[in-house]
């Protein structure tokens, strides 16, 4: 309810470029809302869903199983703010668990915080990675808005669009949710523009 629709909109454009690429993806979530899940399989895709509560013991334990259990070689892990921040110490020992199970991690970072660890680092967003060296045991770092994955029809409108002189448009975009109710407040200031 407070975050993460954003992170599932862009996994979802993500596996669905892997299964254009003849892989099947499977989405294990924390996700407890039905309307999520719905999503997912409306965008067919299978889960795993895990317990809203679950912390990064039980996560690892709940996403190494899945992972055993569909041999799966590759991880993509999006984890949400509230994931991040909670116990980021934590983090490391979370990723050597998933780790040992011999997958291939690439971790999604979009605020360059998160200790090092995982195979890729992804953070897509403008002036990403900007004087940071990779952390110590990271094989690759993809920074930037050309690793942005959005469904294809949006990264179509990108093509084609035109750039005025003049801005007739402004695209104002919050995430997935507006837990802190901001939506209103963007648009009263933008009114006077």
């Amino acid at each position: 309810p407070r975050v993460g629709l954003g992170h599932i909109a862009r996994i979802l454009a993500l596996a669905g470029g892997l299964r254009e690429a003849g892989l099947a993806p499977r989405v294990v979530t924390r996700a407890e809302d039905p309307r999520v899940l719905a999503h997912i399989a409306a965008a067919g895709f299978s889960t795993a869903p895990l317990p809203a509560a679950a912390g990064w013991e039980a996560d690892a334990e709940a996403t190494g199983a899945e992972i055993r259990r569909t041999g799966a070689r590759a991880v993509v892990l999006d984890l949400g703010t509230d994931d991040a921040g909670r116990d980021p110490a934590a983090y490391p020992s979370y990723l050597s668990r998933l780790k040992d199970t011999g997958a291939v991690l690439l971790a999604f970072d979009d605020l360059d915080r998160l200790p090092g660890g995982a195979d890729i680092v992804v953070n897509p967003n403008v002036g990403a990675g900007e004087g940071l060296p990779a952390p110590a045991g990271e094989a690759l770092r993809l920074d930037g808005p050309r690793y942005f994955p959005c469904l294809p029809r949006l990264a179509e409108v990108g093509r084609r669009r035109e750039i005025r002189p003049r801005a007739s448009r402004v695209l104002v975009t919050l995430g997935g949710g507006d837990p802190l109710a901001l939506t209103a407040r963007v648009l009263r200031a933008l009114a006077g523009v």
